[in-house]
């Protein structure tokens, strides 16, 4: 509608902090969540993101979000277990970004567990309505990129794959477990001094 060469300035900027002001004061329990996840498809995406991609992600999202909260469930009284299944994920995730950068996949599912945990054990949250908030988040970012995109387009230039090979994971295990053991200790610590409720 509105071509400008400053319209993917534009989408990112304005787009995330009108839904963040929409979503609070409206009363939305997880009102910094959809904005979150329409930055990561602006940033990620450069184009308008393809609906079998958008499917694909919202049942990655629905399989994690499931799969955790009833983790959290079953290994509450033991944490230990649900520590080493979370550092589990953020290796894997950790593994797919060095794979391809652009993985919006590993991105989601790293955004989902630092939500997910943090919710359940530092703010009580009830674990099977975790999973529907964080769909309907998602589902509210999908709208609003399109909208973006409606809106203002143009100047969309497709990103073409970095040029790295599937070994690049490989040469960097140290590096990955070295990430992934950080990220655990970075929420521990988070939510054993509260600083995580500031989410």
């Amino acid at each position: 509608m509105f071509r400008n060469a400053a319209n993917p300035v534009i989408r990112l900027v304005f787009f995330p902090i009108l839904l963040l002001f929409y979503l609070f004061y409206s009363g939305d329990p997880m009102a910094s969540l959809a904005p979150i996840f329409v930055v990561l498809l602006l940033t990620i995406m450069p184009t308008v993101p393809p609906l079998n991609m958008l499917l694909k992600l919202l049942i990655v999202l629905l399989f994690i979000c499931f799969v955790l909260a009833f983790l959290g469930n079953v290994l509450k009284d033991t944490p230990v277990g649900y520590s080493l299944f979370c550092w589990s994920l953020l290796f894997w995730s950790y593994y797919r970004s060095h794979r391809d950068p652009k993985d919006l996949i590993s991105t989601l599912v790293l955004v989902v567990i630092i939500i997910i945990t943090v919710m359940n054990f530092q703010m009580n949250a009830p674990m099977n309505i975790l999973p529907w908030l964080i769909f309907k988040a998602f589902v509210i970012a999908i709208i609003v990129t399109y909208l973006s995109f409606l809106l203002f387009p143009g100047e969309e230039k497709d990103i073409l794959p970095d040029e790295v090979g599937h070994s690049g994971a490989e040469d960097h295990i140290g590096l990955i477990l070295f990430k992934a053991t950080a990220m655990c200790i970075v929420l521990v610590v988070l939510m054993g001094i509260g600083g995580a409720r500031q989410y």
